[in-house]
């Protein structure tokens, strides 16, 4: 199967909406209250949003959707950006999870890493949830180290005492 990572496209907002809401389901199903689940979906993982957010916005701190594609078919989705100076930050990282372990999910986090290393990052950080059984060994096995626990930013999963682990590495001298 070849794979190509690059940016999305605008017709592509659907696919990329799917990936990232099999994502979650598989990643956060018992973790998150299902309810949880589907308000994130329906917040954060629509077309119409998505296609708003394909491009990336007018400054660094959203740089638009990577995908990883195969034959016109989105496989995973990455996005993130500049949340200071010299300070990436992973927003999001999904990977269909019938194409999971295949290196799409690194093949991403390099794309969006050479964004924010081209715009001046030293240090990249991401956000995941404690307990995330594919999301933290992924990250940790990629030179993120824990930093702290905070309560999640957008306070899902606070009821149930859910924390979101904040993770951090260096990216460039």
């Amino acid at each position: 199967m070849a794979v190509i990572v690059r940016l999305a496209r605008t017709n592509e907002a659907a696919q990329i909406a799917a990936v990232c809401a099999a994502g979650w389901r598989d990643t956060y199903a018992g973790l998150l209250p299902p309810a949880a689940i589907d308000e994130a979906i329906a917040t954060y993982y629509t077309p119409t949003r998505i296609e708003g957010e394909v491009g990336g916005g007018a400054s660094d701190g959203w740089l638009g959707y990577a995908v990883a594609v195969s034959d016109g078919e989105v496989l995973g989705a990455a996005g993130g950006g500049l949340t200071g100076p010299g300070v990436g930050e992973l927003f999001v990282l999904y990977v269909r999870p019938d194409v999971q372990a295949r290196g799409l999910g690194s093949r991403l986090l390099d794309f969006v890493t050479g964004q924010q290393v081209g715009r001046g990052a030293r240090e990249q950080w991401v956000s995941v949830y404690q307990g995330n059984p594919k999301g933290e060994p992924f990250y940790r096995a990629r030179g993120f180290e824990f930093v702290e626990a905070v309560t999640p930013w957008d306070g899902l999963g606070a009821e149930q005492g859910v924390k979101s682990l904040r993770l951090r590495r260096t990216v460039a001298p």
